[in-house]
């Protein structure tokens, strides 16, 4: 890319004959500022470093310095040829070579997941997740809020439908680390990757997600969803070809308030709805996601619509469904889909009909930057900002502006 520009020079200076810059200062005392120089009497500077390559300060500096940290090939992930939110494809060569050193992962095992890791793994995670929120000063607590069982159910389905994707990380019989991917179609979604505090730094989360890439391969697109105040692993992403498409805002807030959506006329965007069934509904269910998320996930929905205390919806409106939504007990809101943008806040007002009817008194919602209507709607009714995350992709993929994403467990 550096030939793209034939030649270049830094602002506001111009080059003398001698190939010198001429700066000239205005102004009097300590704070004089710099200008252009129209006369050759202003102060000179030469463009040569004093610690010149060679030089026996350059090689003092790189010795105090000690190795610089390696870079992979072709300086990856940015990609010369690449447009806007292209990233250089999955490359498991490239990816092969850690940041750590190798030592540091000899007394630490890998291998697939089992059923019986479940809720071991989920311990790896809150563990993670509260270290991460303590030291960015944020109370920790109950650090996710989710439903053992669901949690529970979403690892036995990974363990069963995506066995390569599903790894741990084992340290003196203890697991101390664990990856989980799924695979839809032509998209990979990274949908958790933890280690725990004391065994962090040492290269295992690079090799877990490098095993959980299973077969990925150049046609992949890989997705994750992560929360912004944590720059290690948004660069780990990074390093993976993953950069930023969308923002992700999760809300919250309690449903009866002054000004809530009791009696929310948004509500009325839908004629009819009625509880999803499968495989009734597969057809539509589809359409739906293929022009949301870019991708069929009929596995996904099975899964959804098996857990205890939770409900889907598909909503109609002459005669034909423009939308599902998905409703725990708890006002745990998402996945949904519409088929339009402005259908998230009716998606949002029929969810919160739901989840008063299923004794839920709050709602808890997880959705794009994009989806503008639904952020409208929410705001104007009062309900609390309680995260900013991101969405990252090694390309862009789906059209997220209608759609909420999963609210109680690790899914897309």
């Amino acid at each position: 890319m550096a030939g793209t520009w034939s030649t270049s020079r830094p602002i506001g200076c111009r080059p003398t004959s001698r190939g010198a810059t001429q700066i000239a200062t205005s102004g009097t005392g300590s704070r004089a500022r710099s200008r252009i120089s129209p006369t050759p009497s202003s102060r000179t500077v030469s463009p040569r470093s004093p610690a010149r390559t060679g030089s026996r300060r350059s090689r003092w500096s790189r010795r105090r310095r000690g190795p610089q940290r390696r870079t992979l090939p072709s300086g990856y992930p940015s990609d010369a040829g690449a447009g806007p939110h292209t990233a250089r494809p999955y490359d498991r060569e490239h990816m092969a070579d850690s940041r750590r050193p190798e030592a540091s992962l000899r007394t630490v095992a890998f291998r697939r997941a089992t059923i019986d890791d479940a809720q071991a793994t989920f311990a790896v995670v809150r563990e993670a997740a509260e270290d991460v929120l303590r030291r960015a000063g944020r109370p920790s607590g109950d650090a996710l809020g989710l439903p053992l069982e669901r949690v529970i159910r979403f690892r036995q389905s990974c363990v069963r439908h995506d066995p390569d994707r599903f790894w741990v990380a084992e340290a003196a019989g203890r697991i101390v680390g664990a990856a989980i991917a799924v695979l839809r179609e032509h998209v990979w979604y990274l949908a958790a990757l933890h280690v725990v505090p004391e065994f962090q730094s040492r290269g295992i989360g690079t090799e877990l997600m490098r095993r959980s890439l299973g077969d990925a391969d150049a046609r992949t697109t890989m997705t994750v969803l992560t929360d912004a105040i944590n720059p290690v692993s948004n660069a780990l992403y990074l390093r993976f070809g993953m950069l930023p498409q969308e923002s992700i805002l999760t809300f919250g807030g309690p449903l009866d308030r002054p000004g809530g959506p009791r009696d929310d006329r948004e509500a009325a965007t839908w004629a009819t709805s009625r509880p999803i069934a499968l495989p009734r509904d597969r057809a539509d269910l589809d359409r739906l996601d293929r022009g949301s998320v870019g991708f069929r996930r009929a596995i996904d929905h099975e899964f959804w619509c098996g857990v205890p205390g939770v409900e889907g919806h598909g909503m109609q409106t002459g005669g034909e469904v423009q939308g599902y939504v998905y409703v725990s007990n708890a006002g745990a809101v998402g996945p949904a889909a519409v088929s339009a943008p402005d259908g998230v806040a009716g998606a949002l007002a029929a969810a919160a009909r739901f989840a008063r009817e299923r004794g839920a008194d709050s709602l808890h919602v997880r959705l794009a930057g994009s989806a503008r209507h639904g952020i409208r709607w929410l705001v104007e009714r009062g309900f609390r900002l309680d995260g900013i995350g991101l969405m990252l992709s090694s390309k862009p993929v789906g059209r997220l502006d209608r759609y909420i994403t999963s609210g109680a467990d690790a899914l897309y």
